[in-house]
């Protein structure tokens, strides 16, 4: 076999019309918001920027958990584990994800789940979630801790199925009355949470000196300077409070324990149904077995109460079995 030499490419001098595309140039942003997310690409990401953003009390109580956080923990690792089986060689040049959550239409099969102090994370709170609840057209659940009232919440989420989560008070005459207006302002599902009769050991809380408001100490204002944007925004927006509370001050725990009623039973949180709105769902349930419930939230509360729980992802196929062998239960999990 005789030898060939290696062709020569022919050089060329670059013409601006196939140099141009090559650029990497952007146009500016100009909104720091937008420009920030552009830069995310996964939650993490977003983890991260709020870390720096926000004072250290804030970020760790959205980020913490009670006591050694193991249950936290335990539920990141499941939740990696899990694996989905493709269904390949479909049709999928159209995928319909629209489902029915609680009796109302959604276009997603899931919805915002209701978080406490939303405001202290983020001055527009609510506001921001319930509006992008509206455009995605999935439900939005407003919590009993939640920093904007029932009748706000409705008004910015008029397209869309709306929830209330209920903590049972000792003062069961004020709970009815948050159930009424939650009737009144068309919200069609009441969540009862039954997973926190009192309130757990969060050590980061505790550690920080978090209170609701926060509170001004020489520490706070060494931590304006860290973070001048967060405490601009809580300084020139309305008060930091809970919508649903006549008395917040204090500390996450003590609101906790001297207003939850810890005497809530099943035959209690049964009673609800006869008083709530279209649909009940009980949330944070691992023991419910009977009773007029049409729905059951299993979560672990990302191990706000308990550090040694069990995981709401690992608990699903048990409920999903009395689903089946018992009645009919629509199932839903967060973590």
């Amino acid at each position: 076999m005789s030898y060939a030499p290696m062709p020569k490419i022919r050089r060329q001098a670059p013409k601006w019309n196939e140099l141009k595309p090559l650029l990497g140039f952007r146009k500016i942003t100009l909104d720091p918001i937008e420009r920030r997310l552009a830069k995310a690409v996964t939650i993490d990401d977003l983890r991260l920027m709020a870390k720096r953003r926000t004072p250290r009390s804030v970020f760790d109580y959205t980020d913490g958990a009670a006591d050694q956080e193991a249950s936290l923990r335990r539920s990141r690792e499941l939740y990696e584990s899990v694996e989905f089986r493709a269904n390949v060689l479909r049709n999928i040049s159209r995928v319909d994800l629209s489902a029915t959550m609680l009796g109302s239409a959604s276009t997603r099969p899931f919805g915002f789940a209701p978080t406490g102090f939303t405001r202290m994370m983020h001055y527009q709170g609510e506001y921001a979630v319930g509006h992008e609840a509206n455009l995605a057209g999935i439900p939005y659940a407003l919590s009993t801790m939640g920093t904007t009232s029932l009748e706000d919440v409705a008004a910015i989420t008029p397209d869309i199925a709306r929830w209330f989560q209920l903590y049972v008070w000792n003062d069961r005459a004020a709970s009815q009355a948050l159930v009424d207006r939650a009737i009144a302002s068309g919200y069609t599902a009441l969540l009862v949470t039954v997973d926190t009769a009192v309130a757990g050991q969060r050590r980061r809380d505790v550690r920080n000196g978090l209170t609701i408001p926060p509170q001004l100490t020489p520490k706070t204002f060494a931590d304006m300077a860290l973070h001048p944007s967060w405490w601009a925004n809580l300084l020139t927006t309305p008060p930091l409070e809970f919508a649903s509370l006549r008395q917040s001050g204090g500390t996450v725990a003590t609101m906790i324990n001297n207003m939850f009623d810890p005497t809530v039973t099943l035959t209690m949180s049964n009673s609800c149904a006869t008083c709530g709105p279209e649909s009940l769902s009980s949330r944070g349930s691992n023991q419910l077995r009977t009773g007029s419930a049409p729905s059951i939230w299993v979560l672990m509360h990302c191990g706000f109460p308990i550090t040694a729980g069990v995981n709401s992802i690992a608990d699903v196929p048990r409920w999903r079995c009395c689903h089946r062998c018992a009645r009919q239960w629509e199932v839903t999990s967060s973590s």
